[in-house]
This record gives C-alpha cells, sequence and structure tokens, in this order.
C-alpha cells in the first residue's frame, strides 16, 4: 500500500497564527496489529477535527465523505466572495 502524508500550513509564513491540515493514508501499528488508515486532521490555532475512515467504513464510503466536505467549503467560498465585501 502506499503511504500518503501531507502537512500544508493555512496561514501566510509572517503569521504567527498555526492553521494546518494533515492528509494521511497508510499502515501504522496499533496494538501490534498493521491497520490501514485514513484521514484528515484541519487545525486552526487551539482547535482541531480529525475527519477519518472509520473501522466499518469501505474506502468509497470515506471518498464519498470527503468529497461532500470540499463540495460543502467550496459553497462557503463562492458565497463570501459574493455577499461579504473585502474590509
Amino acid at each position: 500500500m502506499k503511504i500518503y502524508n501531507t502537512r500544508t500550513w493555512l496561514n501566510p509564513k509572517t503569521s504567527d497564527h498555526t492553521g494546518s491540515i494533515v492528509c494521511f493514508s497508510g499502515n501504522v501499528l496499533y496494538d501490534q496489529k498493521n491497520i490501514d488508515r485514513k484521514y484528515i486532521e484541519i487545525a486552526d490555532c487551539h482547535c482541531k477535527v480529525k475527519i477519518h475512515k472509520g473501522m466499518g467504513d469501505r474506502d468509497v464510503d470515506f471518498i464519498n465523505k470527503i468529497s461532500k466536505l470540499r463540495d460543502e467549503i467550496d459553497n462557503f467560498i463562492v458565497f463570501l466572495k459574493e455577499n461579504i465585501a473585502d474590509e
């Protein structure tokens, strides 16, 4: 299985804020067993959320879940661009 492991900072390099997104897919050692893990972790300063492939989920279920997340974020960006003036 190929491993995917990225971390992207969400704020400019000059910012003192620590927002990031981590995307991971691969096998990890857990309780002396290799387990397939897939997740996206989004953090901003002191809050974070992890969206993961549940134990009973198929890969396609996880892909559908994060696709819905992406679509909703895209919709929100469009709304903000159309309705909020630049300060």
